[in-house]
């Protein structure tokens, strides 16, 4: 159903699905009767794992790319775009940055593509 639909790149369900929908692609109101029996896709909208994906993460812990604290140098900042990606705020280089905005390198890449410079 349209609550499932969502954009790819930012994660929005409400602009993407009437956006969708006006461009005529049909999105049907409620889930398949196959996909409402049993809990076969529960796990499809659990959150992400918080991991770094810097190319070069320097996180000493022992749990290294997966380690997050709350604040500091090892909280892991998702992209602020797609939210999916993540990154320390000390492997970004954010380490000094009272309120730090990071973009993963894909949504880097179409916001610079779209001209949207200024948001990186």
């Amino acid at each position: 159903g349209n609550q499932h639909f969502r954009c790819p790149n930012c994660n929005d369900t409400k602009d993407f699905v009437k956006a969708m929908q006006q461009g005529g692609i049909y999105v049907p109101e409620q889930d398949a009767s196959w996909e409402r029996e049993g809990d076969m896709y529960d796990d499809l909208d659990t959150e992400s794992p918080l991991l770094c994906h810097a190319k070069l993460c320097f996180c000493p812990h022992d749990n290294g790319r997966a380690y997050h604290s709350q604040d500091g140098l090892w909280e892991i900042l998702k992209c602020d775009a797609c939210g999916y990606k993540g990154i320390h705020a000390k492997c970004g280089g954010m380490e000094n940055v009272s309120e730090p905005v990071w973009h993963c390198y894909t949504c880097r890449h179409a916001l610079r593509e779209q001209g949207h410079e200024s948001l990186i």
